[in-house]
């Protein structure tokens, strides 16, 4: 937030999910929302461990304060199950 010298207090966070090869985000169709819970000033998402191993994990979070201000960012292949 501009002006701000400190941390910006969230006001929401989701985080989606999808598995599969894909390399693009235009190529990710299949969307799962995450269980997302707060605890203080600390978020915490929890995935399902269902993906079968060798499958990527691909990650969209979103988050915004309560001033209107939000982000979203998309990770294609955050990681690998192993």
């Amino acid at each position: 937030m501009d002006g701000t010298n400190g941390a910006v207090r969230l006001d929401d966070v989701r985080l989606e999910y999808a598995y599969g090869a894909a390399t693009t985000t235009d190529a990710i169709t299949d969307w799962h929302t995450a269980s997302v819970t707060r605890s203080h000033d600390a978020w915490r998402a929890t995935l399902p461990t269902t993906a079968p191993s060798g499958t990527f994990v691909h990650l969209r979070v979103t988050m915004a304060d309560d001033h209107g201000a939000k982000v979203s960012q998309t990770m294609v292949r955050a990681y690998e199950v192993l």
